[in-house]
């Protein structure tokens, strides 16, 4: 259906889960499916060389050419990248470098370029759908849970982008 609107040409990217082989599937044999699939597994790969090279290996097993793999190291339902690394500025950089600079196409979720960390927000503040839904949750248990890369309250890392220093970001 998409190839019916071929002027201007569509670019379509695929927010799919499972393993790398199968969302391969979804690019079809020659790229003739979606153009780019998200490839959440690095949102979840530890921050250590050997990780990163297991994963560029099966991305690059998986994304043979002409496709191409994405490194995905945020997003708007994970914890802020730069709270995963521990609010390490180089860290943050080197994992930005490494991301600009590997085959593939980097996705970099708003703000994560500028290393904005995590923003605490109460529950009762929250508009989040998913929020709601999980109120039960002890608030104790929420710091832990964050660590382990689940966010009970989504808003805490969609805040708006900073326009300024200034009070409220602008």
């Amino acid at each position: 259906m998409v190839d019916e609107f071929d002027d201007p040409s569509r670019f379509i990217v695929g927010e799919v889960f499972g393993p790398s082989d199968l969302l391969r599937e979804h690019c079809g044999p020659s790229g003739e499916g979606l153009n780019l699939v998200f490839l959440f597994k690095s949102l979840r790969t530890p921050f250590r060389a050997r990780a990163f090279r297991d994963l560029v290996d099966e991305f690059e097993s998986a994304f043979l050419e002409p496709l191409h793999p994405t490194y995905v190291f945020g997003n708007h339902d994970r914890p802020r990248q730069t709270g995963r690394l521990g609010n390490d500025l180089a860290r943050a950089r080197l994992l930005a470098t490494f991301q600009m600079t590997v085959r593939g196409v980097p996705v970099i979720y708003y703000g994560d370029e500028l290393g904005l960390s995590h923003h605490e927000m109460p529950r009762d503040a929250a508009r989040d759908p998913l929020a709601d839904r999980i109120r039960f949750i002890p608030k104790f248990m929420l710091p832990t849970l964050r660590r382990c890369g689940i966010l009970t309250n989504r808003d805490e890392c969609r805040s708006p982008m900073p326009w300024h220093g200034g009070a409220q970001n602008g």
